[in-house]
């Protein structure tokens, strides 16, 4: 009976023991409440794999590399210096936190989680009471920890060591980093933790190009493939570049190349750049159409017509012009009065005028979205005086017929179409041409 009893106190011993063990170092989440003055969920709403509205809970911790795991239902966490956002479904249940330090932590939420609510809690390590211990929490992930000038294990960025009282020194170095060295005084029984960046001695440049696929880029005369920036952590490492001004090479078939630099600056920074090549083949141009109602004005006399034009960068045009008036006349005159027999009628003062002129030419485009065109063709001007018998002489110092010839310009403005231009009839007859009209 006696040794009964002694093996099943030793059992709940090492039950007792083994208990505290488990428990010397665990994660242990405090303080979890419903925050209703925040209104961040509302303010910048999330959605779950469904399509509903998100909780937000946000976990205060000192402690980096936390993972999570849990009812996340599609919705995601969000990782910040001293801070974790978790949204999640309204309903959701329990969360997990997994760090490669602690015994994974699986967390009931005390209350009902409601979409579009905050919740607030604290994240924390603790550590075997009276245990005097130093914690770095490093990155990079991979750095090399040497304490008192021994190398101490790093599980994944982070380093848990049992010291003595006093002071210790570390060295933490990385390939491609800035070595961090110093001192640690500690107390006997405590926990210090401190959390080391090192300095990043290299950058990185990130390209986009336009068009996108199928580039090839070289830096420094040395291929290096697509513009396609590195997401794995080894694609990352091997991307990794010295500070300093490069030379870039850019080419894609059908496209003119492209030489460049970029400078990359330290401390792990990123410069990214955008480059647009032009294209060899040269695009096809749009062909346009031109409708315009045409207007002459000389001294004394105007005319209508039409101007019709097609083309792209270059093309052809009709112009019609007339007063759509007759002058018949029996005799011909000048401005001395005389008739063209020697004789010298009775003017009444009365007038006629007739105007046609037809013309076709060239259409050019100077600049967008400003054309001139060029042309000639057959025109006439009549001017007849009435004599006293009723019938008509013509004045032959104002009329004339034959080559005519005619410039202007053409300016667009979105689907409208002006026209300025200038006409003349044997360089006798002058005349100023406007148009209004559309262009497709």
């Amino acid at each position: 009976m006696y040794r009964q009893i002694l093996n099943r106190g030793l059992f709940l011993l090492l039950m007792l023991v083994g208990g505290l063990s488990v428990q010397a170092q665990e994660l242990v989440l405090e303080g979890f409440y419903h925050d209703m003055g925040d209104i961040t969920a509302r303010a910048n709403p999330h959605v779950d794999r469904n399509g509903d509205k998100c909780a937000l809970i946000k976990i205060s911790t000192g402690i980096p590399n936390v993972k999570i795991q849990g009812d996340l239902g599609g919705a995601s966490a969000e990782y910040d210096a001293g801070a974790i956002y978790i949204w999640v479904p309204g309903g959701a249940k329990s969360v997990k936190f997994i760090h490669p330090q602690f015994p994974q932590l699986e967390f009931e939420y005390p209350e009902e989680i409601k979409a579009l609510n905050v919740y607030k809690a604290t994240l924390k390590g603790i550590y075997p009471p009276g245990e005097t211990r130093m914690v770095f929490n490093i990155n990079p992930a991979e750095a090399k920890v040497v304490i008192d000038g021994k190398e101490v294990d790093n599980n994944d960025g982070v380093v848990s060591e049992v010291v003595t009282a006093g002071n210790h020194s570390y060295m933490i170095t990385c390939e491609d980093y800035e070595t961090q060295q110093g001192t640690v005084s500690i107390n006997e029984g405590s926990v210090e933790m401190r959390n080391i960046t090192l300095k990043a001695l290299f950058g990185y440049m990130k390209i986009f190009t336009l068009p996108e696929d199928s580039m090839s880029i070289s830096i420094e005369g040395v291929p290096v493939g697509l513009s396609q920036w590195p997401t794995t952590p080894e694609e990352k490492k091997l991307a990794r570049r010295k500070p300093g001004k490069y030379q870039v090479h850019i080419e894609k078939e059908f496209f003119f190349p492209l030489d460049t630099t970029i400078t990359v600056e330290s401390g792990g920074k990123t410069t990214e750049v955008q480059y647009t090549l032009i294209s060899t083949i040269k695009p096809k141009e749009q062909r346009h159409t031109f409708i315009l109602a045409s207007g002459g004005f000389a001294k004394g006399q105007m005319s209508y017509g039409a101007m019709v034009g097609m083309g792209t960068a270059n093309g052809g045009y009709i112009h019609f012009l007339s007063d759509f008036g007759s002058s018949s006349t029996v005799a011909n005159c000048d401005d001395t009065n005389y008739l063209d027999d020697g004789s010298l009628p009775y003017y009444t003062g009365a007038t006629k005028k007739a105007r046609l002129s037809i013309t076709a030419g060239y259409l050019r485009r100077i600049i967008q979205p400003l054309y001139a065109y060029v042309g000639g063709g057959y025109g006439h001007r009549t001017l007849a005086w009435e004599m006293s018998n009723g019938e008509y002489a013509k004045n032959l110092d104002h009329s004339t017929s034959g080559a005519a010839v005619e410039l202007g310009v053409i300016g667009k403005i979105g689907p409208v179409a002006v026209a300025l231009g200038y006409q003349t009839v044997n360089f006798k007859y002058h005349e100023v041409n406007v148009g209004l009209g559309v262009i497709f």
